[in-house]
């Protein structure tokens, strides 16, 4: 598993607490595992600042550095202290032209999830943790997904979503097809929708037709 360390700033940053979660938990190619926010400072001014560990599959590091580049014109930033296995350093906006500074161990604050203040739980943790979430028929999460995902449900996927809303347990079939496959093929059309319900959700599903 690769994983990268982020400290993004909130200060001049147009995004608030619970929009940096949604864009870090929608982010493609990336997986947000834990997170929470913490006042650092720098140059003697304090800031809140986003501290999160997230997994990635890119094989190339400059494809890590250019994707934070490009976040760090979205947020506002100047630049965004990064962490991997590979490399530690200061992603910077594209358009910036200031003066250079280099990556600080002292000044990053490194994710550690076994520390007495532990990060948020992954989702995969909190369903781990709530049998009873597990137990929802697929009716109640098929009509979940609808609401969330709304007008905007790919065509690809409806078809099983469709089916899903007629289906109790993952021990039930629909027609041929068991409902553990329509999960399964609901998913693989799903990738479209985004966000933290939608993180939720197929993550409970994927839960249940382990």
């Amino acid at each position: 598993m690769k994983t990268v360390q982020i400290n993004v700033g909130m200060n001049n940053n147009p995004m608030n607490e619970e929009q940096i979660i949604n864009y870090f938990a929608s982010l493609q190619g990336y997986d947000l595992m834990a997170y929470y926010f913490k006042d650092k400072t720098f140059e003697g001014e304090v800031e809140p600042t986003f501290c999160a560990i997230l997994e990635y599959k890119y094989a190339r590091q400059s494809k890590v550095l250019t994707d934070f580049e490009n976040i760090c014109s979205l947020m506002n930033q100047e630049s965004i202290a990064i962490s991997t296995d590979f490399m530690e350093i200061l992603a910077f906006n594209t358009s910036y032209s200031g003066k250079g500074y280099l990556f600080d161990k002292e000044l990053f604050e490194y994710v550690r999830v076994f520390e007495d203040k532990k990060p948020l739980p992954t989702m995969e943790q909190i369903f781990e943790e709530m049998d009873s979430v597990l137990d929802r028929d697929l009716t109640v999460i098929a009509q979940e997904i609808r609401d969330d995902w709304g007008a905007k449900v790919n065509y690809c996927a409806k078809p099983y979503l469709d089916a899903m809303a007629t289906l109790k347990t993952v021990d039930d079939n629909y027609y041929l097809d068991s409902a553990k496959s329509i999960i399964l093929y609901f998913l693989s059309n799903a990738s479209s929708w985004r966000g933290e319900t939608a993180k939720r959700i197929k993550t409970e599903l994927k839960t249940l037709i382990k």
